[in-house]
């Protein structure tokens, strides 16, 4: 066990050159292939990168920190040890969890009852220093619980595990963990909800409190942020380096009972598989006997009643099963790991016997928890009220609508043409409302003349959808059955002659680095095309786009943002940045879509249906099939008070919520990254605040963001925006930021995997904000990541240490926050400034061109005058002149010809 001061190791996906860029499995290799230096450092990014994982895991089955930092470097050693058969190296963080779960029980079971001791007095300690008291889903977690769920958790389904351990207790994205599994991002999103919903009815079965209350408090937005102390990395590398070789050259860097517990493991692990290799055995010999039997035996009428052969087959399964379990670090149930095994498992309703003085109304929502829904659950725990029509809302937008559906009025149902069956199928990520992946974009055609004036004649002719606009949805489904073949007839047809999109101009390379990844950020989106042009026919050309779906939270809140407050903040920008409001066609201001081309949350929703269900709504008609462009809706799917229904739900969607940095999973990065995001101009369009909303991190404001960004496709929306103060091609809304952590793809199309590609793809307005982010130090950089990883979906609202933007901004660290509001006033003072001193510079200089207009003209008046001898009136002339004009060249020589007229006699 080794002892130092405590410093957060950063965690990064793989933006840094050298180890801190490469992949679990490129670590592993290079650890396997050399025994020198290089291979210690490979080793050592590993356990930096999982190491708090491991840690945290620990600590919670152990309890003490010495034997969680024991457990720890056993748990590394083994990896030494067996790095060579770890089948799936980019998925190690899985495999670590189950060897750090088995090491903790091995130890637990080791030390017995002084162990038990050590924990209560470690809880107690902890309990007492806790700022937590006054948060009983918290102080209701002991050590037995965190047991208890950690071993659900290794009960689960190896597709539902392995994205519960990268997600939640390694704090990667959706993006990252679809990278590392291999699978789409919305998979990861699906997995994850199942796993959750498993394991909070497994937990209130086992009666020990409101599941999703106790997996946010053990998980947490930042679960891998545990401290890890650069000791403790430094022994445990040069322990893992000698325990490769031998026990006894591991013994001068780590203790022998790590040593022991290490070499402990490895042979439970080594009798597991040869377990779970007997019962495969045993298996396969069962069924070749009943096989056999089943051939040769008599007819069923001469047998008698005896064991049920399916029932045997059924317990074997189980035994297998549990041999599977015993693989990934679990025990059996009941087995000497220092927990007194349960007498019986409650139902769902039934729970331990409540204490008035310890579980108060915690045991009212833990009954009533598997009657509510997700997301019910957490309005009711951030205390928003949940009112009937809020419900039925909830209701619709996870209905899975069909054509000709019973729930129509008068209507049709699905289609003709629609992207999703739901609205939840592309509002899922992080929790239903969320983000959607990038297999959910929509498809945008565009047509432009080559003139680039005015609506091209006869569009109608391509697409039915170009009637009266230039944009049209391209739908990926429709009812009719030839619809598919018909869309992917069109795409390749014109695909053909598909030529790339106008990229940037060259303002994105203004930095090698910025350049590169850029270019990177390009060549992966080619491979998926997002943008491309269509040549139809001469002077015609189509514009393919995609839209990602955005995360819908808060939306009630920006809704309700005034109108004046968007106006004001416009104008208190400062010049080279400031951006505009959005305005529709009846002139109101936008502040929804990607380009805020929607005023209203009404608005957006019944727009949504129409367009992305083709549901048929009051005010906005249903998209427009191609094979039949003729037919028209029956009547209206949803009537008003369905959608107000469905709009009252969205709008009670609450905000994502924000990780203090000074809590149980923060860090001091995230506090000196948001520093950092303020200080390098990011929130001066992210602005924190935006009137009376908190932690939005957006001022929802148009913002030129350069021509690799340009795109003109038009998105519920009607020409002629642009002369009505619509967006225009490069024109974006400052996408709010809020739980960032949970929105991956980014940018209008997913084209962005990472931060980092994102940011680089920053132009016009931005490039300045963009060029300061990657001037910083890699460890600069990591802060900001981490103080962006700290703002997310409002899933985790119960989680310890999370909080309401607005909570974090008026409880913590006061001094800071004044000084930041203090700094973004000087700035807008200093920009009001500027603006004056620039309209008085540029109003002299409007006066000083039209005096020197006047006194040109008044020159040769001037001259005729004298030369005719009308002194009196010239010297008027040349007196003007010189008052307006005294520094041009007509002044100046007015200036002489009064001299010499006043020294003639």
């Amino acid at each position: 066990m080794a002892n130092g001061q405590s410093q957060a190791v950063p965690k990064r996906s793989t933006k840094a050159l050298g180890a801190a860029g490469m992949s679990d499995g490129q670590l592993l290799g290079h650890f396997n292939a050399h025994r020198n230096e290089s291979a210690d450092k490979a080793f050592a990014a590993l356990v930096r990168r999982h190491g708090p994982m491991v840690l945290r895991v620990c600590q919670q089955i152990l309890g003490d920190r010495h034997n969680a930092e024991d457990a720890f470097q056993a748990t590394f050693l083994v990896l030494a040890r067996r790095s060579r058969s770890i089948g799936k190296p980019e998925l190690l963080g899985n495999w670590l969890y189950g060897v750090a779960l088995r090491t903790a029980w091995e130890a637990r079971t080791r030390d017995g009852r002084r162990q038990q001791r050590e924990v209560r007095t470690a809880e107690r300690a902890y309990r007492e220093s806790s700022d937590d008291v006054d948060r009983p889903d918290l102080i209701l977690i002991d050590r037995e619980e965190f047991a208890v769920l950690h071993e659900e958790v290794s009960r689960l389904p190896e597709r539902y595990r392995i994205p519960v351990v990268l997600c939640e207790l390694e704090g990667l994205t959706y993006q990252e963990a679809a990278y590392r599994m291999r699978c789409p991002v919305s998979t990861i999103g699906v997995r994850l909800s199942r796993a959750r919903e498993r394991l909070r009815v497994r937990m209130i079965r086992r009666g020990i409190l409101p599941a999703a209350a106790l997996i946010n408090a053990m998980f947490g937005a930042e679960g891998a942020s545990a401290l890890v102390t650069a000791m403790l990395v430094d022994s445990t590398v040069r322990g893992a380096a000698g325990f490769v070789a031998s026990d006894v050259a591991a013994t001068g860097y780590v203790s022998t009972s790590v040593v022991a517990l290490a070499d402990a493991v490895l042979k439970t692990m080594a009798a597991a598989r040869i377990k779970v290799a007997t019962n495969l055995v045993l298996a396969i010999g069962i069924t070749a006997t009943v096989g056999w039997v089943g051939i040769h035996q008599q007819p069923w009428s001469s047998f008698s009643l005896g064991p049920n052969p399916a029932r045997s087959n059924r317990e074997s399964a189980r035994s297998n099963q549990a041999a599977a379990e015993v693989t990934i670090g679990r025990p059996p149930l009941g087995s000497s790991i220092g927990i007194a095994p349960k007498a019986a498992t409650p139902t769902a309703n039934a729970v331990r016997n409540p204490d008035p003085q310890r579980d108060g109304p915690l045991v009212e929502v833990m009954n009533d928890a598997s009657e509510k829904s997700a997301a019910q659950v957490t309005l009711l725990r951030m205390g928003r009220p949940i009112n009937e029509e809020q419900k039925r809302g909830e209701l619709l937008f996870a209905k899975e609508w069909a054509a000709n559906d019973a729930l129509s009025r008068g209507g049709d149902g699905l289609g003709p043409v629609y992207n999703e069956t739901s609205c939840v199928a592309c509002h899922g990520l992080g929790a239903p409302g969320g983000a959607g992946p990038e297999n959910k974009n929509v498809v945008i055609l565009t047509a432009l003349s080559d003139s680039r004036r005015g609506l091209p004649k006869n569009l109608d002719r391509i697409h039915p959808g170009f009637r009266g606009t230039r944009s049209t949805v391209l739908h990926r489904f429709g009812t009719d059955s030839t619809y598919g073949s018909w869309r992917r007839h069109f795409l390749e047809r014109q695909g053909k002659k598909a030529t790339p999109a106008p990229e940037d101009d060259g303002e994105a390379s203004v930095e090698s680095h910025i350049g590169k990844l850029a270019d990177q950020t390009i060549l992966n989106r080619g491979l998926r095309p997002r943008a491309s042009s269509l040549p139809m026919e001469p002077g015609l050309t189509l514009l393919v786009s995609e839209r990602n779906s955005p995360a819908l939270f808060g939306a009630g809140l920006i809704d309700s943002v005034p109108s004046v407050v968007l106006i004001d903040e416009a104008k208190h920008q400062d010049a080279d940045i400031r951006g505009r409001v959005s305005r529709d066609p009846k002139g109101r201001i936008g502040r929804f879509g990607w380009k805020a081309q929607i005023s209203s949350l009404h608005e957006f929703v019944r727009g949504a249906c129409a367009s992305e269900l083709g549901l048929e709504v009051t005010g906005h008609s249903q998209g427009v099939s191609p094979l039949a462009s003729d037919v028209k809706a029956k009547g209206l799917d949803l009537i008003e008070p369905e959608c107000d229904a469905l709009v009252s739900y969205v709008r009670s969607l609450p905000a994502p919520v924000v990780i203090d940095p000074s809590g149980p999973h923060g860090t001091k990065g995230m506090g000196e990254g948001r520093r950092l995001f303020a200080e390098i101009g990011c929130a001066s369009c992210h602005a924190p605040s935006l009137g009376n909303v908190r932690g939005i991190y957006s001022d929802l404001l148009l913002h030129e963001m350069g021509s690799s960004l340009s795109d003109s496709g038009s998105y519920y929306w009607i020409d002629g925006s642009e002369s009505l103060g619509g967006p225009r091609p490069g024109e974006w809304r400052t996408p709010p930021l809020w739980g960032f952590r949970d929105s991956a793809p980014y940018l209008h199309d997913g084209r962005a995997q990472t931060l980092e590609e994102a940011i680089a793809l920053h132009g016009g307005q931005a490039k300045a904000a963009a060029r300061r982010y990657f001037a910083l130090t890699y460890q600069e950089q990591s802060q900001i990541e981490a103080f962006l990883k700290s703002l997310v979906a409002p899933s985790a609202a119960s989680s310890a240490g999370v909080m309401l933007a607005s909570e974090l901004e008026s409880r913590l660290e006061p001094d800071e926050v004044r000084e930041a509001e203090a700094l973004v006033r000087k700035e807008r003072e200093e920009a009001e400034a500027r603006d004056v001193q620039n309209q008085l510079e540029a109003r002299q200089r409007q006066l000083a061109a039209k005096s020197a207009q006047r006194a040109r003209q008044k020159y040769p008046i001037a001259r005729n005058l004298e030369k005719s001898g009308k002194l009196p009136g010239a010297l008027k002339f040349y007196r003007e002149i010189l008052g307006e004009a005294p520094d041009t060249v007509e002044g100046r020589s007015a200036a002489a010809r009064i001299s010499a007229l006043l020294r003639s006699p």
